[in-house]
């Protein structure tokens, strides 16, 4: 989760989502985080839970050496929202992801594979309040490990911090602005701006960014189709960047893998009851990159990669 560049335009949700106005129950887009509490629910608390499971096609490099990879990955969310007065929501949420990297040796990469299975779990706070009707602003901070099996923890680790404002300019249309800065894996510190529209175009249709999960990012923008109450489909193009520390008595000890893709997918968010939603998910990482580092960041190869399928299948439970 950690990102590449040290600046980088960057989508949030607006309205009900990860970064929006408390107190309302904004879908956030399919697969989004959701608005916490709705002025409607008479408990002060929501608990979420999302477990998922992807597989990403092989994709083969297009460097000489030639080769593929290809991924499986299984992750689970929990997120506590509880309400702060009459105007604040405060969020902590949990994540964990297991990649398993299929690399088809010898590849670019050498005889054998890079890396192999990567755990990835972030723990972040959000804290976001209504100033009046129009205007509101959130701030928060997290930690994120990233590395392989045998990678020292420590040096797996990166934090940082998000604050911004959010402006409704109607019902139908608002917006947010703020800035991240965190730490990354033997780069400078990153200050991310943060720009986010929530816009419902017509009785059925809306544009809406999304954060993924928690305050490291992984932007998306998404056209959403609400063919009824309990059933969205969406159309979305997103930018993933994935940067993790390798294992300390491996081939390229204490390395630093890096990998970044442009999906672009069709999801289906089908509502099956108040507290469970089901979501699936089938695109094309359009365009995909792998970078080796040694253990001081000093590049070692890389190569890009031609599309691959992408396939994905998750299960929301609130409480």
């Amino acid at each position: 989760m950690s990102m590449g560049r040290s600046v980088m335009v960057l989508l949030a949700t607006v309205g009900g989502a990860a970064f929006g106005q408390p107190g309302e129950a904004g879908k956030g887009g399919p697969g989004g985080a959701g608005g916490g509490p709705g002025r409607g629910d008479s408990s002060p608390w929501k608990v979420t839970f999302t477990t998922q499971g992807e597989y990403t096609t092989a994709a083969d490099f297009k460097a000489d050496g030639g080769g593929s990879v290809s991924v499986a990955r299984a992750s689970a969310g929990l997120a506590v929202s509880g309400r702060v007065g009459e105007t604040g929501l405060a969020t902590v949420t949990l994540g964990w992801q297991r990649s398993w990297y299929d690399f088809d040796s010898p590849s670019v990469f050498g005889a054998s594979a890079p890396w192999d299975e990567i755990n990835e779990i972030d723990l972040s706070f959000v804290y976001r309040a209504r100033i009046n009707e129009k205007w509101s602003w959130f701030g928060g901070g997290g930690v994120n490990s990233a590395g392989e099996d045998g990678a020292d923890f420590g040096d797996t680790l990166t934090g940082g911090g998000v604050l911004g404002v959010g402006y409704a300019f109607s019902e139908k249309f608002r917006l947010t602005g703020g800035l991240l800065v965190r730490s990354q894996l033997e780069e400078e510190v990153s200050f991310v701006p943060i720009i986010g529209v929530d816009w419902k175009i017509a009785e059925k249709w809306r544009l809406s960014t999304d954060y993924r999960r928690s305050i490291f990012p992984r932007p998306s923008v998404s056209l959403i189709h609400s063919v009824s109450d309990s059933l969205d489909v969406a159309l979305s193009v997103g930018y993933e960047t994935r940067v993790f520390r390798l294992d300390e008595d491996g081939t390229n000890p204490d390395g630093v893998a890096r990998e970044r893709r442009v999906p672009v997918e069709v999801i289906a968010d089908w509502k099956i009851s108040p507290n469970v939603s089901l979501n699936a998910m089938a695109g094309v990482s359009t365009w995909g990159r792998y970078r080796l580092d040694d253990s001081t960041g000093t590049r070692i190869t890389q190569s890009e990669v031609e599309p691959a399928g992408i396939f994905g299948l998750s299960v929301k439970l609130e409480f």
